[in-house]
């Protein structure tokens, strides 16, 4: 949306006159920009180039009407009619159509109206040479008269009739609209007040009563009653007082009209369906949300009509969350989200626990409902299910595993019914996430059976393309048995194998599931060890073959495993620095930033290492034995990159320095007197991720002096 604001103001500016050279560059790329634009319009609401582009101007708020209206005058005042009357005919209905609903009496914009006027004597009547279809005429197939009502225009000093049937599409049409300008939203009132004047009357004239009696109602499912028993012809009629003498085709037109009017009375005396919610636009679904919304923020209907509708409501809102398409803004998932919310917090104050429980209650049907929703392929739809768990439990005082006990079979279900491999990829992720949601709930929510055993071994065989719902709140002790061995090595295998994929939310993952391994196992197999460790180790051997996402790995496996390296990793990382870091990379990077270089990348990365190395401080060798080698190579790349104030480097060597602080200042007191060890000592102490003991620091150099 961005975008089409940063359009709409350079098309103001330059259209202007001012800014000539923005103009002669934007000029080229006009065509190109039009088909694109009008290609979006016709996406979106299916409606030639120029001419659509000023209809849907017409139709939008007060300023792109009177930009359009301008637009317009001005191609009727400067194009002849052999230029003009092709670029309008293909768009001429929808054109005048646009005109035609601006031409409205006060309250509304008479400067609209007036230039519309103005334009339409402009063009001298050749809009009508565009009409090729037949006339739409109307023809009565009575004979008498229809109602009318005398009606005295100002200036006139006698009443004229009119028929009683006159206005009423354009009334009925009237309570329908949607305002979209705020000067629309203003006169908006008025109109729809006039217009249900002119409906409720008319109702009253056609039904033949100004005042309905009392039992009116009771009257009318009588008669009803009557109608579906097939008795149509018993008991009086006291609606229409038939007459034999009078038009039978009279008739059924005046009873076609006050079905009209009937129809258009419920909406306008009562409050909207649901049914924009469901409706296929997404910008109706979203009108929809936004009604609902208003409800409880801005109505007050009272709790009770609320709760009634409280399911029918978030079933509404959790439709429109679904349907809304992913490449739009998430500005009315998100609103939706909140409604639930403020309709979950209002609407379940004072529910008992009891309801938990009882079958026929509405916040059992609720959760009956929600619960499906956390299996959802969506995943907005799957994160919307958990809120609502979330804040039910808030309101009326339980846990969330409570509310989901009663209705969670009918969850398992669904999940276990079918393998993995007959459901589409999106449903895969959808079972997965939700069982993951519901496991670390309570201890035993879900029994830890056949089918959920079934279940984690089909999500084993579709690892390769799986997402961080396979790890979150692991319970790999479950596996602990002799019976599952083999399924738990499968796990563990497949989380090596996870390190290495080109997905950072996988690696993540498996990350965490290895971490969840360690805290349950003392030992793993060396057989499942080796080949975990193999294709890292392997990358190792050439400095060619090093790379940023292959040394990130190694690092958490080292924060992970560190006991199962050696020391001496570190030694051949040295060496891969020197290999990698030569005299011409040297020159070619010194004169750009070196975070952009692919070398000093590995290079960093291959630093970033040394201080997750194993400390062994009572065997040989240690990852301290490294501190010179380690300090001398960072000075020596700031020294020919031309960085000796500041540099990325800098920051690995921290790290390494916060992990042997003490070994740290026994190195740098040695070497003080040589300034480029000082300073770089100094200004590592003063940066903000620090670690170093001050006080420490004043009590060792003390004692040094």
């Amino acid at each position: 949306m961005n975008y089409f604001f940063l359009l709409r103001s350079l098309f103001r500016s330059i259209g202007g006159g001012r800014f000539e050279a923005l103009y002669e560059e934007i000029l080229p790329l006009l065509e190109m920009m039009l088909e694109v634009l009008n290609n979006l319009l016709l996406a979106a609401r299916k409606p030639h180039y120029l001419m659509r582009a000023l209809v849907v101007a017409l139709r939008a708020g007060s300023d792109l009407v009177g930009r359009g209206l301008r637009t317009l005058e001005l191609r009727v005042d400067n194009l002849t009619a052999e230029c003009l009357d092709p670029i309008m005919a293909p768009m001429i209905d929808e054109l005048m159509t646009a005109l035609w609903d601006h031409l409205r009496p006060n309250p509304y914009s008479h400067y609209h109206a007036h230039t519309i006027i103005r334009i339409l004597g402009k063009l001298g009547g050749r809009n009508r040479d565009f009409l090729s279809g037949p006339p739409q005429l109307t023809f009565k197939p009575y004979a008498d008269d229809e109602p009318s009502i005398d009606i005295k225009f100002i200036g006139s000093s006698k009443e004229r009739a009119f028929p009683a049937s006159l206005g009423v599409d354009v009334a009925i049409s009237k309570l329908g609209e949607y305002p979209k300008s705020p000067q629309q939203k203003k006169a908006d009132i008025f109109y729809k007040q006039q217009a249900f004047r002119l409906v409720s009357v008319g109702s009253r004239m056609y039904i033949g009563f100004s005042n309905l009696p009392d039992d009116f109602a009771h009257l009318v499912r009588l008669q009803a009653n009557d109608c579906l028993e097939g008795n149509a012809g018993t008991g009086p009629d006291v609606v229409l007082l038939a007459d034999r003498e009078k038009s039978i085709a009279k008739k059924d037109i005046q009873e076609d009209t006050l079905k009209k009017l009937l129809m258009a009375s419920i909406p306008a005396s009562t409050l909207p369906d649901l049914a924009s919610c469901y409706e296929e636009e997404w910008f109706i679904k979203a009108g929809g949300g936004l009604g609902i919304h208003i409800l409880p923020t801005k109505l007050d209907l009272g709790d009770h009509w609320m709760v009634t509708r409280l399911v029918d409501f978030i079933r509404a809102l959790f439709y429109v969350i679904k349907d809304m398409p992913l490449d739009l803004p998430a500005n009315t998932r998100v609103q939706g989200l909140e409604t639930v919310k403020i309709l979950l917090r209002r609407c379940n104050r004072d529910i008992p626990k009891e309801d938990l429980h009882s079958h026929s209650s509405r916040l059992f049907d609720l959760c009956g409902f929600l619960i499906f929703e956390l299996a959802h392929m969506n995943k907005h739809v799957r994160e919307a299910a958990q809120t609502p768990f979330a804040v039910i439990a808030d309101v009326i005082g339980v846990q969330v595993h409570q509310l989901l006990s009663p209705v969670k079979e009918r969850l398992l279900q669904s999940i276990y019914n079918k393998p993995l491999r007959a459901l589409p990829f999106p449903t895969h992720i959808g079972y997965i996430e939700a069982i993951a949601y519901c496991i670390p709930l309570e201890k035993d929510f879900i029994e830890f059976n056949k089918p959920l055993s079934r279940l984690l071994m089909e999500s084993l065989a579709l690892a390769d393309a799986a997402d961080e719902v396979l790890t979150t709140k692991p319970r790999l002790n479950e596996f602990n048995g002799s019976q599952h061995i083999q399924s738990k090595s499968r796990i563990i295998a497949v989380f090596f194998q996870s390190l290495y994929s080109h997905s950072a939310e996988v690696i993540e993952a498996a990350n965490t599931g290895l971490g969840a391994v360690l805290k349950i196992t003392n030992k793993l197999p060396n057989e499942l060890l080796q080949n975990g460790l193999r294709p890292i180790l392997m990358n190792l051997q050439d400095p060619k073959k090093l790379s940023v996402q292959g040394l990130n790995g190694l690092a958490r496996l080292l924060a992970l495993l560190t006991n199962y390296f050696k020391v001496e990793i570190g030694e051949r990382l040295l060496d891969h620095i020197r290999a990698i870091a030569d005299k011409s990379v040297h020159q070619k990077s010194s004169f750009a930033l070196i975070e952009q270089n692919p070398q000093m990348k590995v290079v960093l990365a291959t630093l970033n290492i040394f201080h997750l190395l194993p400390a062994t401080p009572n065997a040989a060798p240690s990852a301290e034995t490294f501190m010179q080698d380690l300090v001398d190579r960072v000075l020596e790349l700031e020294e020919a990159l031309r960085r000796t104030h500041n540099s990325p480097f800098r920051v690995p060597l921290l790290k390494y320095r916060n992990r042997y602080d003490k070994a740290a200042c026994t190195f740098f007191s040695l070497r003080l007197s040589d300034m480029k060890y000082g300073r770089l000592f100094a200004l590592l102490n003063t940066r903000p991720s620090s670690m170093v003991d001050r006080t420490y620091l004043r009590r060792f150099f003390s004692a040094c002096r």
